[in-house]
C-alpha cells in the first residue's frame, strides 16, 4: 500500500476536505470550553489547600487534552489553507527566534541549539516553518520516551542553515532516532505524529518547498533565489487561523 498516495487522495477529496473543517472547528471549540471550564476549577479552589494536589491533577490533565485538541485543529486549519501567506524570513533571526521559543516551552526537558547559521533571506511562512519542526520534533521526543533521570539521556536537537549547492535549506538533526513504525499499531499515537511524514509532504507543497525526513534528521530545502540579501526588513508573526494560544506551548507542552 502506497502510504503518501493513500494520504494525499483522502486529503484531495472534497468531502475529506469539508470533513477536516468542520473537524478542526469542533476541536477547537472543545479546547477553549475545556480552558473557561479549568480557569473557573482555578478561581473557585484557588483558596483551598486541601483540595489542592487533586485541583492540580484535574489542571494538567486538561491542560493535556486541550493540547490535543488544539494540535488537531492546528492541523487541520493548515491542511485547509490553500494559499499561505508568504514573507520575507531571515535565516538567522528565525533560528534564534525558534529555538527561544522551544526552550521556554521545553526548559530542562530537552536540549535544543544552534549549531551553525549561514545567513540568508527566503520567502517562506514562518508558521509554517515551526509546525513542520515542531512537528518533527515532538514526534522524536515521543518515540524517544520523552521523560528520562539521566541528563546524558535527553533528547537533543540541532538547528542549523546554510546554503548547499546554491539552495537554501535548515537542517533539523537529533539524537532521538524515531523508530520505523508499523501503522497496524495505528492509535498508539495521535493521528499527526503517526502521519507526520505525509502530512509534511503536504504542507511542502503549498510553501513550494523540499522536506526531507529520516530517522536522525529533517531537512527543509527552498529554492534557489527564493529570497535577497538585500532585503533587510522581518516576517510579520502570522498566526494560523483558530490557533488561539501560542503554536510552542500546544505542540510541546504535554510531551
Amino acid at each position: 500500500m502506497d502510504q503518501l498516495k493513500d494520504f494525499m487522495d483522502f486529503y484531495n477529496n472534497p468531502y475529506s476536505k469539508e470533513l477536516t473543517k468542520n473537524f478542526g472547528m469542533i476541536a477547537n471549540y472543545s479546547a477553549a470550553s475545556l480552558l473557561g471550564f479549568s480557569q473557573l476549577i482555578d478561581k473557585i479552589t484557588k483558596d483551598d489547600e486541601q483540595s489542592k494536589e487533586t485541583v492540580d491533577h484535574c489542571m494538567n490533565l486538561i491542560e493535556s487534552i486541550c493540547c490535543q485538541l488544539q494540535r488537531t485543529g492546528i492541523f487541520c486549519s493548515a491542511i485547509m489553507k490553500d494559499d499561505p501567506k508568504l514573507a520575507p524570513v531571515k535565516a538567522e533571526s528565525y533560528l534564534n527566534s525558534f529555538t527561544t521559543g522551544c526552550q521556554r516551552i521545553i526548559g530542562k526537558k530537552c536540549k535544543i541549539s544552534i549549531a551553525s547559521v549561514q545567513d540568508f533571506t527566503i520567502v517562506s511562512s514562518s508558521d509554517f516553518l515551526d509546525l513542520l519542526l515542531l512537528g518533527f520534533i515532538r514526534k522524536n521526543c515521543a518515540n524517544a520516551g520523552f521523560l528520562q533521570t539521566n541528563e546524558e539521556d535527553l533528547p537533543s536537537f540541532e538547528i542549523s542553515a546554510c546554503i548547499k549547492n546554491d539552495i537554501p535549506q535548515i537542517t533539523l538533526n537529533t539524537n532521538a532516532s524515531i523508530p520505523q513504525r508499523n501503522y497496524d499499531t495505528f492509535g498508539s499515537q495521535e493521528f499527526f505524529e503517526n502521519f507526520f511524514n505525509e502530512f509534511a509532504v503536504l504542507i511542502s507543497e503549498k510553501l513550494n518547498i523540499e522536506t526531507e525526513i529520516s530517522s536522525s534528521h529533517m531537512i527543509i530545502r527552498f529554492p534557489r533565489n527564493s529570497g535577497s540579501d538585500s532585503l533587510i526588513f522581518e516576517s510579520p508573526k502570522l498566526q494560523l487561523a483558530s490557533e488561539g494560544r501560542s503554536l510552542f506551548r500546544i505542540m510541546l507542552n504535554d510531551i
